[in-house]
């Protein structure tokens, strides 16, 4: 089973290199220690948004043992890599230590030395995640598996992991980033993590933030193991940037005139692309003020949040139908800018719009003009 590691960013002990360097050579260290053997690294992102969700200000750098082993455990990892570069006189030191959670220990230090240009540097770290990498696999030697007795249950799940450290369970998900519940008590606020758990039958469940959940009944065992879930159908974002709307309803209120009036819209299949949209079927009737008709309208969507759960429509209806003016009953084209903010859901939208449609009258008894607002939502 690969063993997770966290690899922290390189500490710059009065080299010259630039913060994107740093990165850069971090991420090298990482790829390069996995390449050893059967390790699997936590993305850099993971790392960061759990040192930016810390309270104390001494966690954004992250550099201390301290901060390192406290930001492992909550990422599940197995191992930490601490890493600096320092300069000497024109030569650079790199030094690099492997750490074992479960044993609270060093397991491994290693230290290769070169020229401080980036391109120099990339040699030593490789030197360096070669030796951490071997030394590990050489040396680790998991814990041997509890055989069960003959006493025990033989329904119990077979999810022990004897990479966690006796106690601990490793969360994971697939997506990541859901909320863990023990027996409905919330043990996690983002999966991957670790937490101990008592032994016993427990209730696990796992919430994500587009209302996927995933339920399962399991028996934690007293020593380490990982518990794993998988939402039925996680939404992406595609979902929510392509597809079709089959029905929707607006309904509103609006002025013409000195009259006020009540509006309600139905519309059926409304296409939607990355930047655009077409409702193909829409239906309009009014009250107070007559008004009736049906047509089709497209527009142009504006993304809000890099998710796409927020935009904006803004577009143009085209009409006909009967309706009153100025000068009495007319009929005609009806013509209707209209702006829209959208929140997406799981299963549809919501949200509220205005319109201003306007009827031009063919039979001469002038034009109808009546801007109003309303509530939508849609069925996808």
């Amino acid at each position: 089973m690969a063993k997770i590691v966290a690899v922290f960013e390189i500490e710059n002990r009065g080299t010259s290199l630039t913060k994107d360097e740093l990165i850069a050579l971090s991420d090298y260290l990482g790829n390069k220690f996995a390449e050893q053997g059967n390790y699997q690294i936590i993305p850099r992102d993971e790392i960061r948004k759990r040192i930016l969700s810390q309270k104390e200000a001494s966690y954004k750098a992250c550099y201390d043992q301290h901060c390192q082993i406290e930001i492992g455990r909550e990422l599940a990892a197995q191992f930490t890599v601490s890493s600096s570069v320092s300069k000497v006189g024109t030569i650079c030191l790199v030094n690099s230590a492997l750490y074992d959670l479960r044993m609270a220990a060093t397991a491994k230090t290693a230290t290769a030395e070169g020229g401080c240009t980036p391109e120099e540097l990339f040699g030593a770290l490789k030197k360096v995640a070669i030796r951490l990498g071997e030394s590990e696999q050489a040396e680790y030697q998991p814990p041997p598996r509890k055989e069960p007795t003959l006493t025990e249950e033989v329904e119990k799940p077979s999810t022990i992991d004897a990479g966690i450290e006796p106690g601990l369970v490793r969360f994971t998900s697939e997506p990541p980033g859901a909320k863990v519940y023990v027996d409905d008590a919330q043990h996690c606020a983002r999966t991957p993590c670790a937490k101990t758990v008592p032994a016993g039958k427990h209730r696990i469940a796992m919430h994500w933030p587009d209302d996927e959940r995933a339920v399962e009944t399991i028996w934690i065992d007293e020593e380490g193991q990982t518990v794993h879930l998988e939402a039925e159908r996680p939404i992406t974002i595609e979902d929510r940037v392509n597809g079709t709307e089959w029905f929707g309803m607006n309904l509103g209120a609006g002025i013409a005139g000195s009259f006020n009036f009540l509006v309600a819209d139905v519309y059926l299949f409304t296409l939607r692309w990355k930047y655009f949209y077409w409702t193909i079927i829409e239906g309009k009737v009014s009250y107070y003020v007559g008004f009736a008709g049906g047509g089709s309208r497209i527009g142009g969507r504006i993304g809000l949040s890099q998710d796409r759960l927020h935009e904006l429509r803004l577009g143009l209806g085209l009409a006909g139908g009967m309706f009153t003016t100025w000068g009495g009953w007319g009929y005609g084209p009806i013509i209707t800018p209209h702006l829209q903010y959208v929140y997406n859901t799981k299963h549809g939208s919501v949200g509220v719009g205005l319109d201003l449609p306007i009827g031009i009258a063919v039979n001469g008894d002038g034009i109808a003009v009546g801007p109003m607002v309303y509530f939508l939502w849609t069925v996808h």
